[in-house]
């Protein structure tokens, strides 16, 4: 099992990186999980490359989990369905 935080806000400045620690993960371990505890936000293109992780893990057979989410990051993931479709708190 591979946990990743991610030390900046995840932005739009900075989701390149975000996107290849999640895919390097992905390359190293069969589950990963997303630590969001030191995130007080997300915007659009976060929730995207997260949304797109998770159907990558899946079609890896992988497991790729999201933990720390505050009440602000679940409800993003609320609006956009991710939490219907196997996010996890």
């Amino acid at each position: 099992m591979k946990e990743l935080f991610f030390s900046k806000d995840a932005g739009i400045k900075n989701i390149k990186q975000l996107k290849n620690d999640i895919l390097n993960a992905l390359n190293e371990d069969s589950e990963i999980i997303l630590n969001l505890s030191n995130q007080r936000r997300l915007d659009l293109s976060s929730v995207q490359v997260i949304c797109a992780a998770r159907i990558e893990a899946k079609q890896r057979k992988k497991i790729f989990k999201v933990s720390g989410m505050n009440n602000e990051i679940i409800k993003q993931f609320e609006i956009c369905g991710y939490m219907k479709k196997g996010g996890e708190k």
